[in-house]
């Protein structure tokens, strides 16, 4: 596995050196003191869910809260009111009513955009299309 560059600009840690991106310093906190008490509830719930399936970072930009596998960031999260809304980048497409969209990013990948108002809404089914995600996230670029 090649190892990882860190921007000397903005310590953003990226899979390929030089990587083009937006040189921005966002923490996690600033987002999280912005969401409601309900909003931030449904956060650690998702991501305690996520960690039971594998390691991953943080990637915060001004408006969401990447969440980033060795090789690529795999799912975003945001707050609104006291909704957690979010992608996960999935390698198939998923038929649900649980996503509110599902577009093609890439011949192999599809981003499902999904809204969750309730902890019971992170359950195994969506633990499994988090496990998916968290794949893509660790996997070489195709």
């Amino acid at each position: 596995m090649a190892e990882k560059w860190t921007c000397p600009d903005c310590d953003r840690v990226f899979a390929r050196a030089g990587q083009k991106h937006v040189c921005e310093r966002y923490s996690a906190d600033t987002l999280l003191d912005a969401a409601t008490p309900a909003a931030r509830s449904l956060y650690h719930a998702l991501l305690g869910r996520l960690a039971q399936l594998g390691p991953f970072d943080l990637a915060p930009t001004r408006r969401q809260i990447g969440l980033r596998g060795e090789r690529r960031i795999f799912a975003g999260l945001s707050f609104q009111g006291d909704q957690l809304r979010g992608y996960l980048d999935i390698p198939r497409r998923v038929d649900s009513p649980r996503f509110r969209r599902v577009s093609d990013y890439t011949h192999h990948l599809w981003v499902h955009h999904f809204v969750i108002g309730d902890v019971a809404e992170i359950d195994d089914e969506f633990s499994g299309w988090m496990a998916e995600s968290l794949a893509i996230g660790h996997e070489q670029a195709r």
